[in-house]
C-alpha cells in the first residue's frame, strides 16, 4: 500500500505516477506543496575515482536551505506542469519532475517528454556534482556543464524556487539498511500497511536520529552517513518513499549498478561492434554512451566487459600452447581479441596464467636475478623488457622468483643512508637517482646487508621508551608525529649513535627475577617477551612520573570495552575527556594491580584468531555484538590460547611469499598498509577456504627443524636475528619441507 506521495526516478528513472495530498505547503502557498513529486539521482563512482574511498553506487541528495537538512529534489504539481500532445494540454507528473529538478538543483532537464518517458540514464565518470539532470543519455561533461549554464542564465526561466544549495552522495547500502531498520521497527508496533503515515513518522527508531537536532512535526529528520563519512540530517518525510517501497528500490539499484571493474575502454575493446556508438563523440560522451549500452542491453546480452589491466595477449597465448595453435594465421588484432575473450569466458574459471604482475618492473627483475644478464648482452631496452616479462611468465613464477624489493625499501632513504650511492647519482634527475638507488640495492646492497632505514621489527613506542631523552623531546607531540620522529631519528641519527631500538627481554628478566612467577608455564617465548615489554613500559611510565601515569598507548575507550563493568564509575552529562580521566585514574589506582587489560596483545586480531582456530566457532553467539564476540575470543586466548600456543597474528609478508599469485590484488598506488589489508582480507575470505599454506603446526620449533635438517643451515646468514631465522625455517617448511617429507620434531 503506497501511503507516501512521491515519485522515484534515477537520473530520471521514472517509477510511476503517484500524486497525493501533501502534508504542508511552503510559506502557506497552495501552489508549493512539499513532497508531491521528485526524483532520486544515482551516481556510480568508477573503480579508479580520484577520491579513492567509499561505495561505488550512491544517491545524490541536496541541502534544503529552508529547513537546514537534506532531501531529494522534489516538490508539488503546479498549474504550469502541463504537456501538449496531439493538440491536447494536460497536467503531467513528468513535467513536475522536470521542473522541480530544474528548480531545486539549479540544473537543466533537456528535455522532451517523449524522451523522458523512456526512462533514460545519464552517466559521466568525471561529472561529480549534481549540477544537472538531463534526459539525453549521451551528453558528456563539457556539454552537461554548458547546458547547466545556459539553463541558469535563461531569462525566460519563470522565477525558480531553488531550495538546494549544496549536494552530497549517500551510499545505497546506507539508504537500504536505514530503510529496512525503519520498516522493521514500525512493523513491530503494528500493521504497516494499515498504519496512518503520521504514526509511522512519529515512530522512527531513536538510534537513527541525530543528536541535538530540533525536531518539529513538519520536519522530522534521521541521520545518514555520506560516502565521505560525514553525518548529515535527512528529512524523514522525503525518505519515506524509500522505506515505503524498499523492494522496488533494491530492484532499481540492481538494474543501475555497474559490475565491479567495469571500464568503458575494455568494454569497447571486447565488443568492437559498439564503435558505432562512439562516432563523433568526445571521450566523456563515449563513456556515457558505452555505459548506458551495457546497462540497457549489454548485461542482458551477456556481453564481456573486462579482463585484468595487466593482461597480455601474447604471453597468454604463448603460455597456453593449445590457444596459440588456434590463433595461427590470425592477424595480431584478431589474436589479441581472441585471447581476451577466451580468458574472460573460460580462462578465469580454468585459472589460466595470463601475464606478469601489474607492478612488474623488467629492469628490477633482471637486477634481482643477475643470472639473466648473460642472455641479454647487446640487447636493446625494449628487448630486455620483453625478455624479462616472458621469462617470469614462463619460468620465473614457477621458480618462485621475486619481482619486487622488500616493502621497507625507500630509495630516498637509501640514498640518505649510503653516501657512496648518493655520490654515484650526482648530476642525475630526481627520478633517475631513485631508479639508480633501487637497482643498486637489488644488485649489490641487499647482498651486502645494507641498511634500508628502520628495521622490520622497529617499534616506535619501544624506541622512545628506551631512549628517555627522545621520549621527553616528543612528550607534547601527537601520536602520529611521535612515531614519525622516532622513525626519522633512528634512520638518520640513531644508527650512527649506536642507539638500541629493541627491548632486551632476557636482560630485563635477569634484572627482575621476581617477574618469573608472573609468567605462566608452557607459554611461547614470543608471549613472554611481549609480557616483559608491556611490564617495562608500565614501570618506566610510573617510575619517571610521565605526564600520564597510564601505560604507553593507553586508550580509555579500549580499557572500558575490555572491562565493561567499569561503566558504573562514569559520570552522566559530562564531557568525554572527564570520563577518560576517570578511567585513566582507575587504571593507575586499581587496574594495574588487578591485572586488568587495557589493550589487545600486540598484533592480536580476533578475526584471524578465529580463522586459524575454527574450533573456537562455538564461542561465537549469533545474538551477541561483534565487540562481545571479540571479547570472548580475547578471553580464550589469554586464559587458554597462550598455553596451547595457538596462532593469533597474521603475517602478510609470509602469506604473500607463499602465494605470489596474490600480487594481482595490489594497485600500483597501494601503500604497504593497503597491501597488508588486502592480503588479510583475502586470507580471511578466500585463503582459508582454498586451503592455502600459511601457518606451521602448533608444535613447530625452528631450532629443531634446523637440527634435523642440517643442509638448511646454508639459508642462515651470520647477521640473521632469531626471528629472521625462525621465519626462514617456517617459509622453507611450508614451501618445500612438507612436500619433501622433512621432519620438524
Amino acid at each position: 500500500m503506497k501511503k507516501f506521495p512521491f515519485i522515484i526516478s534515477g537520473f530520471l528513472l521514472v517509477a510511476s505516477n503517484l500524486l497525493g495530498t501533501p502534508v504542508f505547503h511552503y510559506q502557506d502557498d497552495p501552489n508549493k506543496p512539499v513532497s508531491s513529486g521528485g526524483s532520486i539521482l544515482f551516481k556510480q563512482y568508477s573503480d579508479d575515482h580520484p577520491d579513492g574511498y567509499g561505495e561505488d553506487l550512491c544517491v545524490h541528495v541536496g541541502h534544503d536551505r529552508n529547513f537546514d537538512c537534506y532531501a531529494f529534489p522534489s516538490g508539488g504539481a503546479e498549474h504550469k506542469d502541463t504537456i501538449t500532445k496531439d493538440g491536447k494540454t494536460k497536467q503531467s507528473i513528468l513535467a513536475t519532475i522536470k521542473r522541480e529538478t530544474l528548480e531545486e538543483t539549479g540544473g537543466a532537464v533537456d528535455l522532451s517528454i517523449d524522451t523522458l518517458e523512456k526512462a533514460p540514464i545519464v552517466y559521466s565518470k568525471k561529472f561529480r556534482k549534481a549540477l544537472a539532470v538531463i534526459s539525453n543519455d549521451n551528453l558528456g561533461c563539457v556539454t552537461l556543464t554548458n547546458t547547466v549554464k545556459a539553463a541558469i542564465q535563461n531569462p525566460a526561466l519563470p522565477g525558480p524556487w531553488k531550495e538546494m544549495d549544496r549536494y552530497v552522495t549517500i551510499p545505497v547500502s546506507v539508504i537500504i539498511n536505514t530503510a529496512k531498520a525503519i520498516r522493521k521497527h514500525v512493523s513491530s508496533i503494528g500493521d504497516y500497511d494499515t498504519m496512518d503515515y503520521r504514526k509511522v513518522l512519529a515512530n522512527i527508531p531513536a538510534n537513527l536520529r541525530p543528536r541535538n537536532t530540533l525536531i518539529t512535526n513538519e520536519h522530522n529528520v534521521i541521520e545518514l552517513t555520506t560516502r565521505c563519512g560525514e553525518k548529515i540530517p535527512f528529512s524523514v518525510y522525503y525518505f519515506s518513499a524509500i522505506f515505503d517501497q524498499i523492494d522496488y528500490f533494491e530492484q532499481l539499484v540492481k538494474q543501475i549498478r555497474l559490475p565491479k571493474g567495469f571500464l568503458t575502454s575494455r568494454y569497447l575493446e571486447l565488443n568492437p561492434d559498439l564503435s558505432i556508438l562512439t562516432l563523433g563523440k568526445n571521450r566523456s560522451e563515449q563513456e556515457a554512451a558505452l555505459t548506458n549500452h551495457y546497462r540497457q542491453f549489454g548485461r542482458q546480452e551477456g556481453r564481456l566487459f573486462n579482463v585484468p589491466e595487466n593482461f597480455e595477449s601474447q604471453i597468454y597465448l604463448k603460455i597456453n600452447s593449445d590457444l596459440a595453435a588456434i590463433t595461427q594465421g590470425m592477424s595480431q588484432a584478431d589474436a589479441d581479441l581472441f585471447a581476451k575473450k577466451h580468458y574472460a569466458e573460460r580462462g578465469v574459471q580454468e585459472k589460466r596464467s595470463y601475464g606478469v604482475p601489474a607492478a612488474f618492473n623488467p629492469e628490477l627483475y633482471i637486477a634481482l636475478h643477475q643470472d639473466l644478464e648473460a642472455a641479454l648482452i647487446g640487447k636493446t631496452s625494449q628487448e630486455r623488457a620483453t625478455f624479462a616479462r616472458e621469462h617470469y611468465a614462463f619460468s620465473g613464477k614457477a621458480e618462485k622468483r621475486t619481482t619486487e624489493l622488500s616493502p621497507l625499501f625507500d630509495p630516498a632513504v637509501y640514498l640518505g643512508l649510503h653516501a657512496d650511492v648518493k655520490t654515484a647519482t650526482n648530476g642525475q634527475s630526481r627520478k633517475k637517482s631513485l631508479e639508480t638507488a633501487t637497482l643498486h640495492y637489488a644488485k649489490v646492497g641487499r647482498h651486502q646487508n645494507r641498511s634500508l632505514g628502520v628495521p622490520k621489527d622497529f617499534d616506535e613506542e619501544t624506541y622512545l621508551a628506551i631512549n628517555p631523552d627522545l621520549f621527553r623531546h616528543t612528550a607534547t607531540l601527537p601520536k602520529s608525529d611521535k612515531y614519525a620522529f622516532a622513525r626519522f631519528h633512528y634512520t638518520f641519527h640513531g644508527t650512527k649513535e649506536g642507539r638500541a631500538y629493541k627491548f632486551d627481554p632476557a636482560l630485563y628478566l635477569h634484572l627482575n627475577q621476581d617477574l618469573q612467577k608472573s609468567i605462566p608455564m608452557g607459554v611461547s617465548q614470543a608471549d613472554i617477551d611481549n609480557f616483559l615489554l608491556q611490564h617495562y613500559k608500565t614501570s618506566i611510565a610510573q617510575k619517571e612520573m610521565r605526564p600520564y601515569k597510564t601505560p604507553f598507548g593507553f586508550n580509555p575507550a579500549m580499557y572500558l570495552a575490555l572491562n565493561p563493568e567499569l561503566s558504573v564509575i562514569l559520570k552522566q552529562g559530562v564531557s568525554q575527556s572527564i570520563n577518560d580521566g576517570i578511567l585513566s585514574d582507575h587504571y593507575v589506582r586499581f587496574g594495574a594491580k588487578e591485572g586488568r587489560l587495557y589493550e589487545y596483545p600486540r598484533g592480536f586480531n580476533p578475526a584471524v584468531y578465529l580463522a586459524q582456530n575454527p574450533d573456537l566457532q562455538i564461542l561465537i553467539k549469533p545474538t551477541a555484538t561483534k565487540q562481545e564476540n571479540d571479547k570472548a575470543l580475547l578471553d580464550h586466548f589469554l586464559t587458554k590460547g597462550i598455553k596451547e600456543n595457538r596462532t593469533y597474528v597474521f603475517k602478510p609478508e609470509r602469506y604473500l611469499a607463499l602465494n605470489q599469485d596474490l600480487l594481482v590484488l595490489f594497485q600500483p598506488t597501494f601503500s604497504q598498509q593497503e597491501k597488508d589489508a588486502a592480503l588479510l582480507n583475502h586470507f580471511l575470505n578466500h585463503g582459508i577456504a582454498e586451503g592455502r599454506s600459511y601457518a606451521p603446526p602448533a608444535d613447530f620449533n625452528y631450532r629443531n627443524y634446523l637440527k634435523l635438517n642440517l643442509d638448511l643451515s646454508t639459508l642462515i646468514v651470520p647477521l640473521d636475528s632469531p626471528k629472521q631465522k625462525e621465519e626462514k625455517m617456517i617459509l622453507h617448511y611450508l614451501e618445500s619441507g612438507i612436500n619433501e617429507g622433512r621432519k620438524y620434531k
